[in-house]
């Protein structure tokens, strides 16, 4: 719904052009846009479809202002490193990709919520229960360095989800 109509010069039909390349709908790589989910430090993350398999996953997108020879050349390199990882309360990585300076990683999608949702709904989350988030993001951080010597940097409430089955 958000974009502007225009003729197709070839065709003469009528046509919606996004507003941005990250509409609902707009195809990045292998992946269809859907929704926005959220947004990071180095990039904003969507719910996408990768179409060749069809499955659901979120996908970053790396920020304009990273996007340098530099920028793209860490973000893959973290990219393909944590697609190597295999851990219980890791995400696992799917694909990453670069198309016409647009750099992207799809990974798990997770239906649940983050800690800070989970802590803004509840006020509180007993002690118990916050000591058990806290070993798994705590066993997690120490797989991906281990493993790969991967420093996560951004370790906040909003980044740490809690699926459904209560696996962090």
């Amino acid at each position: 719904a958000r974009g502007y109509s225009m003729k197709c010069p070839s065709c003469a039909k009528t046509i919606l052009v996004p507003i941005t390349p990250y509409e609902n709908g707009c195809v990045v790589g292998d992946f269809e846009i859907e929704t926005k989910l959220g947004r990071g430090s180095i990039g904003t993350v969507y719910m996408a479809n990768q179409i060749s398999l069809r499955r659901v996953v979120a996908l970053k997108i790396l920020s304009q202002q990273y996007t340098n020879s530099k920028g793209i050349s860490d973000f893959l390199k973290e990219a393909r490193a944590a697609a190597r990882l295999s851990h219980q309360n890791l995400v696992q990585a799917l694909a990453v990709g670069e198309e016409d300076g647009v750099c992207y990683m799809a990974m798990t999608y997770l239906s649940g919520e983050t800690v800070k949702a989970k802590v803004e709904r509840e006020k509180m989350i007993p002690v118990d229960e916050a000591l058990h988030i806290i070993q798994q993001v705590a066993e997690a951080l120490y797989y991906a360095w281990d493993e790969a010597k991967l420093i996560h940097r951004d370790v906040k409430p909003d980044n740490i989800m809690i699926s459904e089955g209560g696996i962090v």
